[in-house]
């Protein structure tokens, strides 16, 4: 599967850019790959829906997808601890609020830069959910999905972006 950098990239760049404003530290990419089943979580998740605009030449079949950002329930408290200043011992509502401000700051980001790449295209984005539990599996059976880990100090998190025909 070839998958088209023109709709990955915004949300890598816009990931790295969103992590070192919140966090003051720039996010080192460690592993890329092309995600074939189902997403396993490490603790805590959170998505933003995508949904389609009106489809251009130009921009080929690009249509519904998601962003996910995927962590350990320790690296999620300890990133809200930077971003509240303040001291969690367990996952509360500003940790979820946190880590859903994340994906939804990296999913704004990246979708502009391809609704402006691509005019017309008009891509919107649905309000972040969050997720939590051990072994959480997620499913897309019909998205095609790049899953970027980063490393931070904090530690691991993953970004997966699906799309829904970004083969190029």
């Amino acid at each position: 599967m070839n998958l088209n950098l023109d709709y990955i990239n915004p949300f890598l760049i816009s990931g790295v850019g969103v992590l070192n404003d919140l966090l003051g530290e720039k996010p080192v990419r460690s592993e890329v790959k092309i995600q074939t089943t189902s997403f396993k979580s490490e603790g805590i998740a959170a998505i933003v829906g995508i949904t389609k605009g009106r489809i251009i030449e130009e921009a080929g079949q690009l249509g519904k997808g998601r962003i996910l950002i995927d962590m350990q329930k320790e690296t999620a408290i300890k990133i809200a601890e930077a971003i509240y200043e303040e001291k969690y011992d367990d996952v509360t509502n500003e940790v979820f609020e946190s880590i859903s401000e994340i994906v939804n700051m990296i999913s704004g980001g990246g979708i502009t830069s391809i609704n402006n790449k691509f005019k017309g295209t008009n891509l919107r984005l649905s309000y972040p959910s969050i997720f939590s539990g051990k072994n959480l599996e997620i499913d897309s059976p019909k998205l095609k999905s790049v899953s970027v880990k980063f490393k931070l100090s904090m530690g691991e998190l993953s970004l997966n972006i699906a799309f829904e025909g970004i083969e190029g």
